[in-house]
């Protein structure tokens, strides 16, 4: 089962030791957010899928834009991803 968290990009971090990943934090305040995982070096069919979503992220969070992430219900990674229009 797949659960939505909705709300802004407070902040990104690259991590290289989690499969060249990053770190994208949500949430409505930068002191009230949820971490999520995006892995990009993992060399599967699904990469290209994952390295386009840590870019819109990382636009969402330069121009503060609400984003909507799927993910499943007991995981931090992302699954799915929505940038609300504005």
């Amino acid at each position: 089962m797949m659960a939505e968290t909705r709300g802004i990009v407070q902040r990104i971090k690259l991590d290289p030791s989690f499969q060249d990943g990053y770190w994208v934090y949500i949430g409505p305040s930068p002191t009230n957010t949820t971490l999520f995982a995006v892995g990009i070096g993992d060399p599967d069919p699904q990469v290209l899928r994952r390295t386009c979503m840590a870019v819109l992220l990382t636009g969402a969070l330069f121009s503060r834009r609400e984003v909507i992430i799927t993910h499943g219900a007991s995981t931090f990674q992302i699954g799915g991803l929505e940038v609300v229009p504005g």
